[in-house]
């Protein structure tokens, strides 16, 4: 599975309107604990986990009124402190946006490595 998107996770945990409900990622792992990165934690598969460092969503790209790197840092920290990497689970840093090529290319070739493996 390849999910390039977290907006409907983070609406459903802050009150926004795209939610996808508490449902998102328990395909991935079924679990009961509330966030991404414990989700991710819990797969029996492998698992890598992007970290775009130009921006999250089309909001906060440059130039963009929700552009703020200060935020995207806080929520790197975060990931990097709650995802416990293993041989088979990895976090990478993307120097990216998410709706770049750059990041889709990065995406691809993990994929493609994880489908070998």
């Amino acid at each position: 599975m390849v999910d390039l998107t977290t907006t409907e996770a983070a609406d459903h945990l802050l009150g926004g309107v795209c939610t996808a409900g508490a449902e998102r990622f328990d395909v991935v792992a079924k679990t009961g604990i509330p966030w991404i990165a414990a989700k991710l934690n819990a797969s029996a598969g492998p698992v890598r986990l992007l970290l775009s460092e130009g921006g999250v969503s089309a909001l906060d790209a440059p130039g963009q009124k929700f552009h703020d790197p200060a935020a995207n840092a806080a929520l790197f920290a975060a990931f990097e402190k709650h995802f416990a990497v293993s041989d088979t689970h990895r976090i990478l840093r993307v120097p990216h946006h998410i709706n770049d090529a750059g990041l889709v290319e990065v995406a691809e070739r993990h994929v493609r490595e994880l489908i070998r493996s």
